[in-house]
């Protein structure tokens, strides 16, 4: 079944100006942050970022003052090598770093280390993404499975499952697109401006957003199919604009070497003719779906679309573009942004008002 789209959207609004912002360097002259890689808010308003930049879990008082640092660079219990994301999940963080050979460590929220944490393969198939749900199962998408190497752009399918906390699995939801890649000699990456496949997880609803238009699939969380959640496509030709912002992106915070690299790798792309219709995907504490179309300029606002918890869509808002969001409150919205001028970070709490 599949829900009408509608343009009698409620319009909610996000405060252009955070409350709170941590970025740059404290009274000492050391780095509040270095390459934040997750950033959740907790019952207390404390807030934690997974910091790549700093090798650490750094935790911050509601009003930005540095509490306290969980973890170094090393390869020990509770150190860090290199971090590339964090799930907040049920009454734990999940935190990835993809040189362990159990790649997540468990932390309770205060920052103890509790346990290291590798998922079972299905059918042969490793994750290549992951999100959870408030209730601990978590939502996979396994690695392309390209039949044909040709070098270019190429697109195949993935196996979508749950598991469970222990790292087992749950429910099988079935095959649908991967990742759009860019194949080259000795391997393959994610192809500039390419279809990527969102996450998002609520307490009744797994979503897989494959981007090739404003729909996104549900699931139960025993894997049966539900309905399938629609609103109205934009124009998705490719313009220069979606060309720049994807470069600024790819070169933020990398180092001078690095950016090189991948100015040269632009060099022999031919960029696909649409842009995905989306980027994003993040369930709120309401359990309400929000799905932000694909920004087009580096800098400037995106819109979001909110679907009720039983996948009608309710609301419309805008968010700064460079906001990478991580969390959504009743009443805010915590994200990670990258300066539209010189890729710095920041961490942004931001108020939120639900209208009718």
């Amino acid at each position: 079944a599949a829900t009408n789209a509608s343009t009698e959207l409620a319009s909610w609004t996000v405060s252009a100006t955070p409350s709170l912002e941590i970025s740059g360097d404290d009274d000492a002259g050391e780095p509040r942050i270095g390459i934040a890689e997750g950033v959740a808010r907790l019952g207390n308003g404390e807030l934690v970022i997974a910091d790549r930049g700093l090798s650490s879990l750094r935790f911050f008082s509601n009003s930005g003052e540095l509490l306290r640092t969980v973890g170094r660079e090393g390869d020990g219990p509770g150190e860090f090598r290199y971090i590339a994301g964090m799930l907040p999940c049920s009454d734990s963080l999940f935190v990835h770093d993809i040189t362990r050979g159990e790649p997540y460590q468990v932390f309770t929220l205060d920052g103890s280390l509790a346990r290291s944490l590798s998922f079972e393969s299905v059918q042969g198939e490793i994750a290549y993404r992951t999100t959870c749900n408030p209730d601990g199962l978590f939502l996979h998408m396994g690695w392309e499975r390209l039949k044909a190497m040709a070098l270019g752009r190429a697109r195949g399918t993935t196996l979508y499952w749950l598991a469970a906390a222990n790292g087992r699995h749950h429910a099988t939801l079935g095959e649908y697109p991967g990742s759009e890649r860019l194949v080259i000699e000795g391997g393959t990456s994610p192809h500039p401006l390419g279809r990527e496949p969102v996450l998002a997880f609520s307490r009744r609803r797994a979503y897989i957003g494959t981007a090739d238009s404003f729909a996104v699939l549900s699931f139960a969380t025993d894997g049966t199919p539900t309905a399938v959640l629609r609103y109205l496509d934009t124009d998705l030709r490719t313009t220069q604009d979606d060309i720049e912002r994807f470069k600024f992106l790819d070169t933020a915070g990398q180092n001078s070497a690095m950016q090189k690299s991948l100015v040269r790798m632009w060099e022999g792309v031919e960029y696909p003719a649409t842009i995905p219709a989306y980027d994003q995907m993040i369930v709120d504490a309401r359990d309400q779906l929000w799905v932000r179309r694909t920004p087009r300029r580096i800098a400037g606002d995106a819109e979001w679309i909110v679907f009720s918890a039983d996948g009608t869509p309710l609301a419309r808002t805008t968010i700064s573009g460079e906001l990478r969001v991580h969390a959504i409150g009743d009443d805010y919205v915590l994200g990670i942004a990258v300066h539209p001028t010189d890729g710095t970070q920041s961490v942004r709490l931001h108020t939120l008002r639900r209208g009718s």
